[in-house]
């Protein structure tokens, strides 16, 4: 038998919280071995899931805002956006051989249920009907589920609707294998609930809590103070930050310099960790795949902050430990006789462009460099860049990957999702 749970959650929907690598440590605890990742509006998580973690079968699935509801796809091979009406939402679906779910169809306390008329129409075109949503509040809208599929003759499904890692394993259905929708579909009228536990307000306030404690607990706390005091006092003292927002136009623009030269490179390469946003960006633009390798400075530690994080201990660091770049961990594409473009945030000395070509060389067929800006004379200089401001090595605005950046959080869910 396969144990299955319905209805999940990680950080690809905006209100989600759970880490693809979270949800698969959560998922073999709980002895579940296929999941259906139902993200809103995006599949990008799901898809990531499946081909990070072979060893569960993963459900590809969407929770797609239709412009009078919800309503979940199982099987998809493609996005569906959101704000499409009931009709094309479905139609979507169909099209790509996946089945159609309506989740928490009676519960009155969503704004995001279907209602009235619309879910009667919904539930004449759907497959499967939620009949057992965690989250619902009152016991009453999940009788009333299993009354309109009992009535609609559909086949009923239980959701964990798991947000949370606390969350996974609420609910979890017992089911034949299967290996397509088909097969899915089949299995599923004869599976059986075997966990079937609401996400009650006690949970809920302790999941908040939970929350609350990782971030402003007494080992988190001390570091939140530091990096404000520290924000503080970089405004205070001239400084500034970069948004996210200007870091995408210098990565649009950069793309547009490289394709204006004729350079088409095959493969982008970022050098960890600042590089990673920016070669990420420039990547998507030249529509090529991307690639890192972590070639860093030696770093001084505090908690969860390293050199960069605060301000002067470049200048401890350099007498404790040198400054010497070391590689950490090299790209993963085979580069043989490919155009390669490499790309960091800052070019101060050159001396990371410099080792990351070496390691190149022997196998690309050309490599060029990009940086967002450069700081000082460089051996070698990028061959691309948005910004010289030479002569600034200690007084420029600092880019949203360092900690004490006003849009750290912004990056770090992207890092998150994507990096």
């Amino acid at each position: 038998m396969t144990l299955c749970s319905f209805h999940i959650h990680t950080i690809y929907s905006d209100d989600g919280a759970m880490r693809l690598s979270v949800l698969h440590e959560m998922a073999k605890h709980h002895g579940i071995s296929a999941l259906c990742i139902t993200d809103h509006n995006s599949i990008d998580g799901a898809v990531r899931f499946q081909k990070q973690f072979p060893d569960l079968q993963t459900v590809v699935g969407e929770e797609i805002f239709t412009n009078q509801g919800e309503i979940i796809g199982l099987f998809l091979r493609r996005f569906i956006p959101p704000g499409m009406s009931i009709d094309d939402t479905i139609q979507s679906i169909r099209d790509q051989g996946g089945l159609v779910c309506l989740p928490h169809p009676c519960d009155a306390q969503r704004p995001s249920s279907l209602r009235g008329e619309a879910l009667e129409y919904a539930a004449s075109k759907a497959d499967i009907i939620e009949v057992f949503n965690s989250r619902s509040l009152l016991n009453a809208s999940n009788r009333d589920a299993l009354a309109l599929c009992t009535r609609k003759k559909l086949i009923p499904i239980w959701g964990a609707d798991a947000h949370y890692p606390e969350e996974v394993g609420q609910v979890v259905f017992a089911m034949e294998p299967f290996s397509d929708a088909s097969t899915f579909l089949a299995a599923l009228r004869r599976a059986r609930p075997l966990v079937q536990r609401a996400t009650t307000i006690p949970l809920r306030v302790r999941i908040r809590l939970n929350r609350l404690w990782g971030i402003y607990g007494p080992l988190r706390l001390p570091e939140k103070l530091f990096l404000a005091m520290e924000r503080i006092l970089f405004n205070t003292t001239g400084g500034g930050y970069v948004s996210l927002d200007t870091v995408n136009g210098m990565c649009r623009e950069l793309a547009r310099k490289v394709i204006s030269t004729g350079f088409a490179p095959d493969l982008v390469i970022g050098i960890a960790g600042g590089g990673l946003y920016p070669a990420y960006q420039v990547a998507c633009h030249l529509e090529v795949p991307c690639d890192f390798m972590r070639i860093s400075y030696p770093q001084v530690r505090l908690g969860n902050m390293d050199t960069d994080d605060m301000m002067g201990a470049i200048f401890v660091r350099n007498l404790l430990k040198g400054n010497d770049p070391q590689l950490h961990h090299c790209h993963q594409f085979d580069c043989k006789n490919k155009q390669v473009l490499l790309v960091d945030d800052d070019c101060t000395s050159g001396r990371t462009l410099r080792m990351a070509t070496q390691l190149l060389q022997s196998d690309a067929e050309e490599i060029r460099t990009l940086t967002l800006r450069v700081l000082a004379k460089s051996d070698p200089s990028p061959d691309f860049f948005f910004e010289d401001l030479t002569g600034s090595v200690f007084r420029h605005a600092r880019f949203p990957w360092i900690k004490h950046s006003p849009d750290y959080p912004l990056f770090a869910r992207f890092r998150d999702r994507w990096l």
